[in-house]
């Protein structure tokens, strides 16, 4: 049968680079290519037409004459010194981490004009979980504890963390140094849609294994966004097929919040141990059911602020600390 998938090639003739970035590749599902690796330049004329050829990764030393024959707006260099320029090619610094040069790769992708972009994704995911933390008790942890959760996931499932508060706290979620946030995932999402996958990786960084996408400047942005955005927005991700989990560290300041907590497949909601909480968390849930959303509170799950004493400065290392061992005691088998 004959295979219709794109073909990615990666030639470089240090073999080691080679490999490893092609098997990184290869482990990206985000289109349905086929990705053949190359170290030798024979054996790369010999096995590959020109024509088949959807893109092309190819080092700065391995670039030559023969690999000028392929149609410049399909060729990418892999920049390493500096000395090849070519305003007509584009060019990608290989000693990037390997998602930075995912994403540039996909950026230029993209960008080639009139290409058909067709995703490896299926149009329903029925086994995306959303998994959601609110509490109206503030300064209990609940980043904290959403964002370790997402890491322990991450470890057996492809996981998707979202921040959602107007100013985190956490120097790992802040919108800063040019990178790119909620606010450009929902400007891509008004894109065509079979676009929309490729530029979530765009947006997307990494801490271990866990994919997050840091939370809006400000809080005027956040504010701004329409309830029925919100809600489409879960709906893409979760017909994507790109996560089994995804994990919403939620706040007032989304519009439509019972909406978005009417999504999950789980809930839950720090608490602490006092009067002032414990008024707060019953206004909260007398709410609830005045807007009929007894399906929320049903599937509320309260949680104590562990008040561990010790956690680590960065947020990123919160699943080696204790906080990960009472996740795992108290909330890991409710999202299961």
């Amino acid at each position: 049968m004959k295979n219709n998938n794109k073909i990615m090639v990666l030639f470089d003739t240090e073999k080691e680079y080679a490999e490893i970035m092609g098997e990184y590749l290869k482990k990206n599902k985000t289109l349905g290519w086929d990705v053949h690796i190359y170290s030798d330049e024979e054996e790369f004329a010999n096995n590959e037409r020109s024509e088949d050829i959807a893109l092309l990764l190819v080092s700065e030393k391995a670039y030559s004459e023969r690999i000028g024959e392929i149609p410049e707006e399909r060729l990418i260099i892999l920049s390493e010194e500096g000395l090849l320029r070519n305003e007509r090619v584009r060019y990608v610094d290989k000693y990037m981490r390997a998602d930075d040069v995912l994403k540039e790769v996909l950026l230029i992708y993209l960008d080639i004009e009139g290409e058909e972009i067709k995703l490896h994704q299926k149009i329903k995911n029925k086994g995306t979980k959303l998994i959601g933390f609110y509490s109206p008790v503030h300064r209990c942890l609940q980043t904290g504890m959403a964002f370790t959760l997402g890491s322990m996931l991450a470890e057996e499932f492809r996981t998707l963390y979202l921040n959602f508060e107007c100013y985190p706290g956490y120097a790992l979620l802040a919108s800063t140094d040019g990178r790119k946030d909620l606010s450009d995932l929902l400007y891509f999402m008004h894109e065509n849609k079979e676009r929309f996958i490729l530029r979530l990786k765009t947006v997307v960084l990494k801490s271990g294994g866990l994919d997050y996408i840091p939370s809006m400047r400000t809080m005027q942005n956040l504010m701004a966004v329409d309830r029925t955005e919100w809600i489409s927005l879960m709906e893409m991700l979760a017909e994507s097929s790109e996560y089994d989990y995804i994990v919403l560290d939620l706040s007032e300041g989304v519009n439509g919040l019972f909406d978005v907590l009417k999504l999950c497949y789980r809930i839950f909601t720090v608490t602490e141990k006092d009067v002032r909480a414990e008024s707060k968390l019953f206004n909260y849930e007398e709410t609830l059911l005045m807007y009929e959303c007894g399906d929320v509170k049903d599937r509320t799950v309260h949680i104590e602020n562990p008040r561990i004493k010790r956690l680590p400065e960065d947020i990123g290392m919160y699943d080696k600390s204790e906080l990960a061992e009472y996740i795992r005691r108290n909330i890991w088998e409710k999202c299961l």
